[in-house]
């Protein structure tokens, strides 16, 4: 009866599925999978047979038991008695279950309340990092453009993320961040200045443990960083480009993984070239940027396709052309807030616009006019720019004598580490500092909490400049006041001023000191 072709094992097992439900029907005896098949088939072959005809009697004798839900099958294991058909036997095997067996429960699902007592589930936000974000952060609702960009971000999609300033466009790239980066060096966050790397960094630290994260800036002790790296590699690396790109020329092996890079304010560290500058386009060929080298770097190391987000508060068409030439292709997604769709730069509409005049450009005619309107508004906490070439200390040492609690940002912070960052901005949150003097490259995207007035001593030249100044308050919509001071003689100045207010669709208002 089993005098089989062995042509073929398809042929086989098919003859032999045919037999046992012939042999079956006659009930002349069961075939199981103890029964001895050597003689008929070749050794290469037997291993498959076993397996098919164990497959079936399996299914045909524990049919109702193989549909029972995993949770019952061990319930049922523990306290009942299995029968064993082949031989008829009873055999109580709850003692063979461990004490400790741990039945995995399915996913909780999400009820309509919690969705609407906390909305960034509908994003995809886990829980955990929902609580994280209501505990220590208290926030519950997510803003406009992290309810448009967190889902394409999750999606690893490349994008272009426009946002006026202070808009949390931070926190919507660092929760996708911080759920999906699941193993050693998985996201790079390029960033222009060292001040704004460890803000991020601050930030990102309360929503994920320290061991998920690293800070690479040019500083003291960044050896010891470097060794942390060959240790215990983190999840997430922020830093400056510059310094990136020496971390990762030197350990390449651990950045072949990478599976996300994001460069936050990308119009500073790539900036837009003036129409007509060829001197500069041959320049640009010549000496690279450090982000655009970078970039070229991660791309011949990465073993797969890298996801690539640019976000920034100013980008134009020019900046969007130089990011589709390079990793960012031309099939990227442009995301932006409803009010960037209104005006190519936006301006937070809860800022107050106001401008004085004074009579000279000397240091004593800015400080005594900063000093009047200091006292005047109530002391509010207070950020005055100054051009970068300028000394600051020259005006932190005016407005001491004037009993004003002043400091110099660049000196409160050079050389210094992430704890000298941490306690600078709890002294300015708390009062303990007043007024900080800074230029616009110091601090440019960082967030002062609480921050209610900003002095700018130099008219912008561009909307784009006065855009990232006046920024610094009216952060998620809270109120603030941005004051510009301009000499009497300088027509040029307000000209200049007069038609940045038109370009950016706001009201600026002439006050008296």
């Amino acid at each position: 009866m089993f005098c089989l072709c062995r042509a073929s094992a398809t042929r086989c097992i098919a003859s032999v599925l045919i037999a046992r439900k012939q042999l079956q029907n006659a009930k002349k005896y069961t075939l199981t999978p103890q029964t001895n098949l050597a003689h008929c088939f070749p050794r290469r072959y037997l291993s498959r047979v076993k397996s098919k005809v164990s497959g079936r009697d399996g299914m045909l004798n524990s049919e109702t038991e193989r549909r029972t839900p995993r949770a019952s099958q061990v319930e049922s294991l523990t306290h009942k008695k299995v029968v064993n058909k082949s031989s008829d036997k009873s055999k109580d095997i709850g003692e063979k279950i461990p004490e400790k067996a741990v039945v995995k429960q399915p996913h909780k699902l999400v009820t309509a309340d919690e969705l609407k007592e906390f909305p960034f589930l509908t994003l995809g936000v886990s829980r955990q990092l929902t609580n994280r974000l209501n505990e220590n952060l208290g926030i519950k609702t997510p803003v406009e453009i992290q309810s448009l960009a967190i889902r394409p971000i999750s999606s690893y999609r490349n994008l272009v993320i426009q946002s006026e300033t202070g808009s949390g466009k931070t926190l919507a790239y660092l929760l996708p961040v911080i759920q999906q980066a699941k193993h050693r060096c998985h996201t790079i966050i390029a960033v222009p200045t060292r001040e704004l790397a460890y803000q991020i960094y601050i930030e990102a630290r309360k929503l994920t443990p320290k061991k998920d994260l690293a800070c690479y800036v040019s500083r003291p002790g960044i050896e010891t960083e470097f060794q942390r790296l060959k240790e215990s590699p983190p999840k997430i690396i922020i830093g400056t480009p510059k310094q990136l790109l020496s971390v990762v020329r030197d350990h390449e092996f651990l950045f072949s993984n990478v599976k996300r890079f994001i460069a936050d304010e990308v119009d500073k560290m790539l900036p837009p070239i003036p129409t007509g500058m060829r001197w500069l386009i041959r320049k640009r060929e010549r000496h690279p940027k450090p982000l655009t080298v970078l970039l070229a770097v991660i791309e011949g190391i990465a073993k797969k396709p890298v996801q690539y987000i640019a976000c920034s508060a100013t980008i134009d068409d020019q900046i969007v052309e130089n990011l589709t030439d390079l990793q960012w292709g031309r099939r990227m997604n442009v995301i932006k807030s409803e009010k960037c769709h209104e005006t190519p730069v936006a301006v937070p509409s809860s800022i107050k616009h106001n401008y004085v005049f004074i009579p000279d450009f000397s240091i004593d005619s800015k400080v005594a006019v900063l000093s009047k309107i200091f006292v005047q508004t109530g002391k509010k906490p207070t950020l005055v720019f100054v051009h970068r070439d300028h000394s600051s200390n020259d005006y932190v040492k005016e407005l001491v004598d004037l009993n004003i609690n002043a400091v110099s940002y660049y000196k409160q912070v050079l050389g210094g580490g992430l704890q000298d960052i941490k306690t600078f901005l709890e002294n300015f949150r708390t009062g303990n500092i007043s007024v900080v003097v800074a230029s616009e490259e110091e601090v440019r995207g960082l967030d002062f909490k609480d921050l209610q007035h900003v002095f700018i001593f130099q008219v912008p030249r561009t909307a784009e400049e006065y855009l990232h100044l006046a920024g610094r308050v009216g952060r998620l919509g809270k109120e603030g006041i941005v004051t510009t001071v301009i000499a009497e003689l300088h027509d040029i100045g307000l000209t200049r001023l007069l038609n940045i207010y038109k370009r950016l669709g706001i009201t600026g208002k002439e006050i008296e000191a």
